[in-house]
């Protein structure tokens, strides 16, 4: 049996499981969909964290889901939750990529 879901909505969703158990705000989620993107991903984050007790963020799984985000076609859709966690990486990654141009 093949893939479900096509590699963009399976890297969403890991980035959405890496941003929940990262705890991130919902707010920060939003700033990286593309447009005409749907918001489904967001609504169900944004419910998942209303309805769950305030625990403490589980960087250690959410970094396996971040890496498998990462490794995917739209990796972009992971940013949000490593700025929130390793914020010092997306600087690094953004300093690469000025000097590129």
């Amino acid at each position: 049996m093949g893939n479900l879901i096509g590699p963009f909505a399976r890297t969403e969703a890991l980035a959405s499981v890496a941003a929940y158990l990262a705890r991130v705000p919902v707010d920060m989620i939003g700033t990286i969909v593309p447009p005409g993107a749907d918001s489904f991903g967001r609504v169900v984050h944004a419910l998942a964290l209303m309805q769950t007790p305030r625990n403490a963020p589980d960087l250690d799984q959410s970094g396996c889901f971040l890496s498998a985000a990462l490794a995917g076609d739209g990796w972009y859709f992971a940013l949000p939750t490593l700025a929130h966690i390793a914020p010092d990486a997306v600087r690094a990654a953004g300093d690469v990529v000025a000097r590129q141009r």
